[in-house]
C-alpha cells in the first residue's frame, strides 16, 4: 500500500504480522490542520443564535400583521399600516429561511471537513495480514511512496500455462488436483476460474488461473504447483 496524500506519518498502530480487518486503521498521516477545520465546522453547524433570533422576529411580525388584519375587519386600521405589517412579516420569514439555509450549508461543510479528515486515516482494504512495514513514524511521505504490505491468504491464486492438448479437457468452475511443491509437498484442490481462449502459437500453451481455498491459513503463499493431469477425464466438481 502507498500513501494517499503528502504529509508526515504520525502513527502506525499495527505491527508486522498483525491480522487486521477490513476498514481497520493501519496508519495516520498528520491531521492537525484537518482536525482544527472539523472543530471550526462543528462550531458553525451547532450555532443556532441566528435561527432563534429570526424565529422570534417572525413570530413578532406575524402577531403584528394579525392585529392589523383584525383592525381592518372592523374598519379601524389604515390600509398602509396593514401592508407594512405584511411586508415586515414576509421579510422576517425570508431572514429565517436564510438562517436555516446557512445552518444547512454549515452542516454540509462539516461533512466535507470530516471527509477530508478521514483521508488522513489509511485503512485496510480487506481482511489480511501485515507482512512488511516500509515507512517509519515521523517520515514525510508523498504518493506513490510505499507504506506497508498487506496480504490476504484466504484465497491463493495459481497461474499455469498448460499444453494445447489439455485445452478441451478443462472446464471453468470445476475443481482439479494440483501438486504443490515445497514447502507443501502435497496435493491440493483448486478451482479453475479462467482458461484463456487465446493460444500462444509459439509455445502451444494457453493460460489458466486456479484458486485455492485457504481460509484455514494452512498454506503459505508463493509455492509452485503443477497440474496433476493423470486422470483429467475423471474429475468432478468438488467444493474446494
Amino acid at each position: 500500500m502507498s500513501v494517499p496524500l503528502e504529509g508526515v506519518l504520525i502513527e502506525i498502530p499495527i505491527a508486522t504480522g498483525a491480522q487486521v480487518r477490513k476498514g481497520e486503521v493501519l496508519a495516520v498521516m498528520d491531521n492537525r490542520i484537518a482536525q482544527s477545520a472539523v472543530k471550526a465546522a462543528e462550531a458553525a453547524a451547532d450555532r443556532t443564535a441566528e435561527i432563534d433570533h429570526a424565529r422570534h422576529a417572525l413570530a413578532l411580525a406575524e402577531s403584528l400583521a394579525k392585529k392589523h388584519r383584525e383592525l381592518q375587519d372592523v374598519n379601524a386600521g389604515a390600509e398602509f399600516e396593514r401592508e407594512q405589517a405584511t411586508v415586515q412579516r414576509d421579510q422576517a420569514q425570508a431572514r429565517l429561511d436564510a438562517a436555516l439555509e446557512n445552518q444547512l450549508q454549515a452542516r454540509r461543510n462539516l461533512e466535507l471537513e470530516q471527509a477530508r479528515l478521514e483521508t488522513h486515516n489509511i485503512r485496510a482494504p480487506f481482511d489480511g495480514q501485515i507482512v512488511h512495514i516500509e515507512a517509519t513514524v515521523g517520515t514525510t511521505l508523498k504518493p506513490p511512496d510505499g507504506l506497508l504490505t498487506i496480504v490476504s491468504l484466504d484465497t491463493l491464486e495459481a497461474e499455469l500455462h498448460l499444453p494445447l492438448e489439455r485445452f478441451a479437457k478443462l472446464r471453468t468452475g470445476r475443481s482439479y488436483r494440483l501438486w504443490a511443491f515445497a514447502p507443501v509437498n502435497a496435493p491440493v484442490h483448486a478451482r479453475l476460474d479462467f482458461a484463456s481462449p487465446m493460444i500462444d502459437p509459439a509455445s502451444k500453451t494457453f493460460r489458466c488461473v486456479f484458486t485455492i481455498d485457504n481460509r484455514d491459513h494452512q498454506l503459505p503463499a508463493g509455492f509452485g504447483v503443477r497440474l496433476d493431469a493423470s486422470d483429467l477425464d475423471s474429475y468432478h466438481e468438488d467444493s474446494p
